[in-house]
């Protein structure tokens, strides 16, 4: 598909022009999208509320349901936590990057700590049993990538909510509960482990429009009938121009 830059190019190339008049404009960018899938609180709630918190592989379910929500972690960078990544102390996760990557520490949810802690000391030690394993030092939550998409979907399938709804979706929700909770885009960006802070500020648009949904509920410009709109024409504004009488005076 031919832009205006390559119709005025070509007709220099041609020698219909003396010169190309687009030569020095500037490039267009693409605007990017809004990111799919994020979750409302209703919907988060429906999901983390479908494991079986009773048997093993239920609490893992919702502990790293709980994780990715409050930390927003990638899926893949879950999938490679250790148990030595984990500071239930300090409240910190470290996430190891690949190569050439730096390393950063997010902090972990009051909610997500109480199901690590129990998932550590309680519940891995089971699933290593199930899996005939004693290497401690195996991944923490035990899954691939791909196990954990299967995993997602066998949960949000059962909460009956939608297929737009993917691992990454607890990542965007993280986000932007954030940006509606008041954090900087900054520590959003430190968070999610964005090298270029143009990436993070994408959430910024889906705040601006809930900003605009509760204007538009709450705002008193907005309450007003709309027969209070005066459309301007000279008749009606006449009256600003009127003097006032004067008033006779007592003989």
């Amino acid at each position: 598909m031919w832009t205006a830059k390559d119709f005025f190019h070509f007709l220099y190339q041609q020698e219909h022009l003396l010169s190309d008049i687009t030569l020095n404009l500037p490039q267009i960018h693409k605007g990017k999208p809004l990111p799919r899938g994020i979750m409302d609180k209703e919907q988060v709630t429906r999901l983390l509320r479908q494991p079986n918190l009773s048997q093993p592989a239920g609490f893992r379910d919702r502990t790293l349901f709980e994780v990715l929500y409050s930390c927003g972690l990638r899926g893949g960078e879950l999938c490679r936590l250790t148990p030595y990544d984990i500071d239930l102390q300090q409240r910190i996760i470290r996430i190891v990057q690949s190569k050439g990557r730096k390393d950063r520490h997010v902090p972990i949810g009051k909610v997500a700590k109480q199901y690590l802690a129990a998932y550590l000391k309680t519940v891995r030690p089971l699933l290593l049993k199930e899996k005939k394993s004693a290497d401690a030092s195996a991944s923490l939550f035990l899954l691939h990538p791909a196990s954990l998409r299967t995993v997602f979907c066998r949960h949000r399938d059962t909460a009956g909510l939608s297929d737009t709804f993917t691992v990454h979706s607890l990542r965007h929700t993280c986000a932007t509960e954030m940006l509606r909770g008041g954090a900087s885009i900054r520590h959003v960006q430190e968070l999610l482990g964005h090298s270029c802070i143009t990436t993070t500020q994408i959430y910024t648009r889906i705040v601006i429009t809930d900003l605009q949904k509760a204007h538009e509920k709450s705002a008193p410009s907005e309450r007003r009938k709309t027969d209070s709109f005066i459309p301007f024409n000279r008749a009606t504004a006449a009256w600003r121009q009127e003097k006032p009488k004067r008033r006779r005076k007592n003989k």
